[in-house]
């Protein structure tokens, strides 16, 4: 289950790259790649907070979440 994703705060992944990003989901998350759908969509809504003017304190995390996802969805093995 990737709830690491949330519980990390997504500190790692704004302050590292994409790729490094990427890697640490696959060594913290249990079954990555059985899981790996189910992550895309929890990144892919948090990345839809950057846009909501009255949570301007998810906007760093929503874009990290944002350029996270894109990895995920791109990773093929």
């Amino acid at each position: 289950m990737p709830f690491n994703l949330l519980s990390t705060d997504l500190e790692h992944y704004r302050t590292e790259t994409v790729q490094e990003g990427l890697n640490y989901l696959k060594v913290e998350v249990p079954d990555y790649w059985n899981v790996r759908k189910r992550a895309l969509e929890i990144l892919r809504y948090v990345s839809k907070l950057e846009h909501i003017p009255h949570l301007p304190h998810w906007k760093k995390d929503a874009e990290a979440a944002r350029v996270l996802a894109g990895a995920v969805e791109n990773d093929h093995g």
